[in-house]
């Protein structure tokens, strides 16, 4: 049984994370590389390591950012201060 108390601020992310980030790794490489991914390129490996890797850091980066501002302003009537 768990019994930690979630945080106000924590993220409920992981299936989308663990869906969401394969998924964006591999689209937008293959949208924007489309010709090279229709011809079955040798580059394909490296376009999806490198879409990986960023869509991750994009991601997490996000992600850190809406956690400190929710941390700092855990109210929900300073959403205006959060957005802004």
């Amino acid at each position: 049984m768990n019994t930690t108390k979630a945080t106000p601020y924590a993220l409920n992310d992981q299936v989308l994370r663990l869906v969401g980030i394969p998924l964006l790794g591999f689209l937008i490489p293959a949208s924007i590389y489309t010709r090279d991914f229709l011809q079955m390129d040798a580059k394909i490996g490296r376009y999806v390591c490198i879409g990986l890797s960023t869509t991750w850091l994009i991601w997490e980066g996000n992600r850190l950012i809406v956690i400190y501002m929710r941390r700092a302003f855990p109210n929900h009537t300073q959403t205006t201060r959060r957005l802004l």
